[in-house]
């Protein structure tokens, strides 16, 4: 089972090989197989605690959501607050697990578009609405490169153990050396190792550029909602013109935002990767700080609702406790503790060694 959940990651997330158009569809199928299955799963704990506050029948399926508002507010008030909050976990765990899909949705994008030579610039197509549709289409339908490139040789006829014994593309930031990194090699690359230094600075510089494009985003939104206003009461347009258009709008930024969380997921991982890697450790320890977020987001919404019903209330305060602590001792681990020193199989020490000149006599 290790050995086919390895083959799998290394063909079709790692983007060491190119990606024919039925390996593509296929992925996405999984990909697309595996969402329903997780939302099929979360909901016979979301339903029940849903039911209760639509029909008002709290008395009958306990929920603790629209028990305790009700015992504050008028019936009718308390059950539709309580329903909307269901609604609010459910949906944050369908945000998340999208991101999570998406993500892994790019990294396939990017294997595909070494078949196609292509340029990764093309992933911002991603971001805008209706043409991130037909990228997608085109992706899937494109004929790849029969021709061997940079990135590999054609790969429609080749099995997954053939496949897994060609070089590949080695997308590496490089360490040390006199050429510079691009960009891409310094966020999309999962492979070598990152000192703490640089994890620390990167994460810092992602965040910065985080918060500055949210505040860009909403004083854009703001902007351009109080332009349509005055247009609108200088120029006689219908209402229908003026809700299309802002819809639209909407739908930019929508499109715009949910791109640049996926890019974000995938760069702090990749990070998280190339630190472990630094520590003498496997990728695979990135589920040490990546399952408590997605036990907290994703998991325990689920399950909430129902735990608390029952009465369980400290079962889940624990829960959460012992999980949010996990992740925060398995960040800061990452953040303080030192690289292994000089080369390791992961690759060369990003710190570079400066022996002393030697004399001569």
């Amino acid at each position: 089972m290790k050995n086919f959940i390895t083959t799998n990651i290394k063909i079709y997330l790692s983007m060491q090989y190119r990606l024919n158009r039925s390996r593509f569809i296929l992925a996405h199928v999984y990909l697309f197989a595996g969402c329903l299955l997780l939302a099929a799963l979360a909901l016979p704990f979301t339903l029940p605690s849903f039911v209760s506050s639509w029909f008002h029948m709290g008395g009958t399926i306990p929920n603790s959501a629209t028990d305790v508002l009700t015992t504050v507010l008028p019936p009718d008030k308390g059950y539709s607050i309580g329903l909307g909050f269901i609604l609010a976990n459910y949906l944050n765990s369908f945000f998340s697990w999208s991101i999570l899909f998406f993500a892994a949705s790019i990294c396939l994008s990017i294997s595909r578009l070494y078949d196609l030579e292509k340029d990764y610039r093309l992933l911002l197509l991603y971001a805008v609405p209706f043409a991130n549709i037909i990228f997608f289409l085109y992706l899937c339908l494109k004929k790849g490169s029969e021709s061997i490139n940079k990135y590999g040789i054609p790969v429609n006829k080749l099995s997954d153990s053939a496949l897994l014994a060609t070089p590949g593309y080695h997308l590496q930031e490089p360490i040390n050396t006199s050429y510079p990194a691009t960009l891409f090699e310094q966020i999309f690359s999962w492979e070598g190792r990152l000192n703490r230094l640089r994890y620390f600075l990167r994460n810092i510089g992602l965040i910065s550029i985080c918060i500055l494009a949210i505040a860009i985003l909403t004083v854009a939104l703001i902007f351009f909602a109080g332009i349509g206003v005055i247009f609108q009461l200088a120029v006689d347009i219908s209402d229908i013109t003026v809700g299309i258009s802002f819809i639209t709008f909407l739908l930019l930024v929508a499109n715009v935002f949910f791109f640049a969380s996926i890019a974000v997921t995938l760069i702090l991982l990749f990070w998280k990767i190339r630190r472990w890697h630094d520590l003498s450790h496997s990728g695979f320890y990135v589920l040490l700080t990546e399952a408590p977020y997605y036990l907290l987001t994703c998991v325990l919404p689920s399950f909430s609702d129902n735990i608390i019903s029952t009465g369980d209330n400290i079962l889940l305060l624990l829960i959460t406790i012992v999980t949010f602590v996990w992740m925060v001792c398995a960040n800061l681990y990452l953040l303080l503790i030192k690289g292994t020193s000089g080369e390791n199989k992961y690759g060369k020490d990003p710190i570079p060694v400066y022996e002393p000149e030697k004399q001569a006599f």
